[in-house]
């Protein structure tokens, strides 16, 4: 990026950028590029958006416009030590929503938030509607998940717990361990979310509005177990994503530094990679090198002693390229012969009357 906005420029060019990062920036952990209209016309973002946060005491959530190489304080959607954030369909296109991971590591935790903000307002009243309005990602407003009555506040279960979203953090559920989130690309309300401690979760959200306004009291959460860390072979699961196979793939801290596949409920749990110190981040890179999703992986590993961080490709052994136009025309047209040819040696039906 060329500059940097706090929300109003503060750095740009080659020295002032630097300057900027070496005293403000610190720590980035995890971050989700997004395309717009991710969940269909007019829903998600308007304009496509590199997000990432700081996981540090006080860390906040920075916002990249590649179309001005142009870096955002997104201010609005709070502090925390920020390990990632997941997009979810508003099912409308009027509003975002983000959930919210913080990974505190120790003592009470952090909440699992939700931040809704509407698009296209002039939330700072300067009379322009900049990117970060655009995008509705500032004049919103932070959430946290509130379980229902009985279920525990201080650790997610082994098993189910629904709950809704609270405007205020009474009777909202903390943990100490939350990390990474991702949302499944088929389907905007389902993400998957790892917790170090208890292990990996898939949540259906449901959001309502009424009268153009979250909704939050009838906006429902379920969060379901599908794989428990306190039982082998998956343990300290950290970062995770939900590829267009439909599969989620989980890297673990530690614990092995294995990487796992599985199937969306927690079924078919195979092994697929070990690292030699922890492996921080997947992302399914198939489709920008033309292959089907599941295919083709990038990953890193953070390196520990003399050994440095790399770069690191995963390639499926049944990895599968998608087929070249003119193949398949060639295969619609074998197709298409081979059905003439069994329709020209039907016997004709013999004529009545």
């Amino acid at each position: 990026y060329d500059a940097v906005n706090n929300p109003d420029p503060v750095a740009s060019g080659a020295t002032g950028v630097p300057d900027y990062g070496i005293t403000f920036l610190d720590r980035f952990c995890s971050g989700t590029s997004h395309l717009p209209d991710a969940f269909g016309a007019g829903r998600g973002f308007v304009d496509p958006l590199y997000l990432t946060g700081e996981e540090v005491f006080g860390g906040l959530f920075y916002a990249l416009d590649p179309a001005t190489a142009t870096f955002w304080e997104a201010t609005d959607l709070g502090t925390g030590n920020w390990e990632n954030a997941a997009l979810v369909d508003t099912d409308n296109a009027t509003h975002v929503a983000l959930l919210l991971s913080s990974d505190v590591g120790s003592g009470t935790g952090d909440y699992l938030q939700l931040y809704v903000g509407e698009k296209g307002t002039d939330a700072n009243g300067d009379g322009t509607i900049d990117f970060l309005e655009r995008n509705g990602l500032r004049g919103g407003q932070v959430y946290y998940f509130d379980p229902d009555g009985g279920a525990s506040t201080t650790d997610l279960p082994d098993g189910t717990v629904t709950g809704k979203w609270s405007a205020t953090t009474a009777g909202a559920l903390q943990e100490t361990k939350l990390e990474d989130v991702h949302t499944n690309p088929a389907d905007g309300t389902q993400l998957v979310l790892a917790d170090q401690t208890d292990g990996v979760y898939v949540m259906d959200i449901d959001l309502s509005f009424l009268n153009g306004a979250f909704d939050a009291a009838n906006s429902l959460v379920t969060i379901s177990q599908i794989d428990d860390d306190d039982a082998a072979p998956i343990g300290a699961p950290d970062n995770v994503v939900w590829s267009a196979d439909g599969r989620i793939y989980v890297q673990e801290d530690g614990d092995g530094d294995d990487i796992w596949q599985m199937n969306a409920d927690g079924t078919g749990l195979v092994q697929i990679a070990s690292a030699f110190s922890e492996p921080s981040g997947i992302v399914d890179v198939s489709a920008e090198v033309d292959y089907l999703p599941g295919s083709v992986f990038l990953s890193s590993v953070q390196g520990s002693g003399t050994s440095g961080a790399q770069l690191v490709v995963l390639v499926s052994p049944t990895a599968t390229a998608v087929p070249e136009p003119a193949a398949i025309l060639l295969a619609a047209l074998g197709l298409l012969t081979a059905t003439w040819s069994r329709k020209r040696r039907t016997p004709a039906s013999p004529r009545r009357g």
